[in-house]
């Protein structure tokens, strides 16, 4: 599967469930590769928790930092 691009926000896609009230509340697990070129596949196959409590941030800066998210793929 390609890699997707980031948007700026927590994929759709990555909602497995949301609560009584529908707010997300079940986040699927992705592999990310950070605009510092870091891939998550070979250090971390298991991938990052993509919302919740520890889930990974997915805003982007004007400037790119670094150690955000540039692209992703649903695992």
């Amino acid at each position: 599967m390609a890699l997707a691009p980031n948007l700026g926000r927590l994929p759709d896609e990555c909602i497995l469930a949301r609560d009584d009230e529908g707010k997300p509340a079940v986040f699927a697990r992705v592999r990310v590769v950070l605009f510092n070129g870091y891939d998550t596949k070979v250090k971390e196959p298991a991938g990052w928790a993509s919302g919740g409590r520890g889930g990974c941030s997915w805003k982007i800066s004007r400037r790119p930092h670094p150690y955000e998210i540039k692209e992703y793929e649903k695992l």
